[in-house]
């Protein structure tokens, strides 16, 4: 799952994307300087990351994307996933996925069949959990596992 994703990235890209995981949204030169990289080579990673959907750009600041994936390498890495972070990546599918089906967003579809609406949210959500089943499992066992052991005395938590 975020194995997939780390093969299919060059290492610059990889660097890139671990940048952007832990610092959050940034400008290229700000990535570029924190990395010591030339822009150019920094600029070539976010373009190779912006074409496998896990990075996007706004105004020329780039962020990575709430997808599974990156969530599953942000464990990996050993940062922490919040739960809202976990539903951010559902809502993000669940956009996506309600675009694809229906060629609007959510918000124009809700406007226009208001009396359809929820019964095709259901219907999509149930899409994206089948399709995503392995990864949001996952994500999910990670975060209720992070959650125990922050719960733990401290003592239980270094015999772990």
């Amino acid at each position: 799952m975020a194995l997939n994703l780390a093969y299919k990235l060059s290492r610059r890209g990889l660097l890139v994307l671990g940048w952007l995981l832990k610092h959050g949204a940034c400008e290229l030169s700000e990535v570029a300087k924190g990395l010591g990289l030339d822009v150019s080579e920094v600029r070539e990673a976010l373009r190779e990351l912006t074409q496998e959907g896990v990075v996007d750009e706004s105004y020329g600041v780039y962020y990575a994307l709430p997808v599974p994936g990156n969530l599953l390498l942000k464990l990996s890495l050993g940062f922490e996933v919040s739960e809202e972070e976990y539903r951010e990546c559902i809502e993000y599918l669940l956009d996506k996925a309600f675009l694809e089906k229906t060629g609007l967003s959510r918000a124009e579809y809700e406007r226009r069949y208001p009396e359809s609406y929820r019964r095709k949210v259901v219907e999509i959500l149930a899409e994206v959990e089948d399709k995503y089943r392995r990864e949001l499992t996952e994500i999910r066992r990670r975060l209720a596992e992070h959650t125990y052991n922050r719960r733990k005395p401290v003592g239980k938590q270094l015999e772990s």
